[in-house]
């Protein structure tokens, strides 16, 4: 509540309060998602085809910051691999927006931008400078490189079970195919 009276405060001009709702739908990218990391990062990333297929078709709300495709589709949301870097971008994307506006580099934020304004443009909306779209550029990068090493370890898991299923299903067909063998041996004889 104290956060949307201050964000008020800055958009009529009478205060420059950093801890707003703004700020954060600014910071973290429409409530903290940015849903367009994991998409970026697995799409960049991940040799998975499954997974490439989700974030395909995950992209284009991505890029509106809607992340319930990559959420729920993927999912990031009871998947303990990409669970640890959901949590981690979100305060980290916020501390760095702090860092850059206490050091003058992007004003307070002052703007209200709908939460559907793609990152950047948002940024540049945001804060009424291209240093807000830089700054979320650089949350950008390093929410993908903080992203990278989970989908490396979440490709690996699967390709380990996949090849361990493989591996199942390849005997399991040698012992079908040995039955149907005996069985016409019995029929022979």
């Amino acid at each position: 509540m104290t956060w949307d009276i201050a964000g008020n405060e800055n958009v009529l001009g009478v205060a420059k309060h950093l801890y707003t709702t703004m700020f954060m739908n600014y910071s973290t990218i429409a409530a903290g998602t940015f849903a367009l990391a994991p998409v970026l990062s697995i799409l960049f990333f991940s040799k998975l085809k499954q997974n490439k297929k989700i974030t395909k078709v995950a992209l284009a709300p991505a890029i509106f910051n809607i992340s319930e495709p990559i959420t729920f589709g993927l999912p990031i949301i009871l998947n303990p691999i990409y669970f640890i870097p959901f949590i981690i971008v979100q305060p980290l994307c916020f501390y760095i927006a702090v860092f850059f506006t206490k050091i003058g580099f992007i004003p307070v934020v002052c703007n209200n931008v709908p939460w559907t304004v793609p990152p950047i443009i948002s940024g540049i909306l945001f804060t009424g400078t291209i240093a807000g779209g830089l700054v979320q550029l650089i949350n950008l990068v390093i929410s993908m490189a903080i992203y990278y090493p989970f989908v490396k370890i979440a490709d690996k898991m699967e390709l380990d079970k996949m090849t361990e299923t493989e591996k199942l299903e390849a005997v399991e067909t040698k012992r079908v195919s040995l039955l149907r063998g005996r069985k016409n041996e019995t029929k022979i004889s």
